[in-house]
């Protein structure tokens, strides 16, 4: 229950919410494909760079994710990764994955994601322009990083 946690830990919970609190650093997304190196999104990057992130994918390929981060202070229980996809303004996916409880460490954490959903659809219709606006919150339901990228399907790889 949020709200008691958020009592226990108001001076914590405060610096969250003021985005003060830089516990979760996210470094990178891949997407995994099996015939195919993997496509990177620097996490590192500003809001806007990332935004400007483009990939061909193959129709029908089917891909899982790969996130990296560190976590330096506490450790994050119920760590999750929420992911929409919007085609011509539309939302066509929703998807909301378990991440794990992770604990402070000096290097880099690595989660890897696997999805039903996550295919690339066949269809001529999902030929547009896709964005796909992910996101990255903790047991107190508080975004630590979200980041839009883009996507395009065609019958081969760029």
């Amino acid at each position: 229950m949020p709200s008691t946690k958020m009592k226990l830990l108001d001076a914590k919970y405060t610096a969250l919410m003021q985005g003060q609190d830089d516990n979760l650093i996210m470094e990178k997304m891949e997407l995994l494909f099996e015939e195919r190196d993997p496509m990177v999104i620097d996490l590192t990057q500003s809001a806007e760079e990332i935004k400007k992130t483009r990939f061909q994918l193959k129709r029908g390929a089917k891909y899982k994710v790969r996130l990296s981060f560190r976590i330096k202070n506490h450790t994050t229980t119920r760590m999750q990764y929420h992911e929409v996809i919007y085609r011509t303004g539309m939302t066509v996916e929703k998807t909301k994955l378990m991440v794990g409880q992770y604990v402070p460490k000096d290097e880099t954490q690595v989660a890897v994601l696997e999805s039903d959903n996550w295919q690339v659809t066949k269809g001529d219709l999902s030929r547009d322009l896709n964005t796909v606006k992910s996101k990255v919150l903790d047991d107190l339901e508080i975004v630590n990083k979200s980041w839009e990228w883009r996507f395009v399907i065609r019958s081969d790889w760029a």
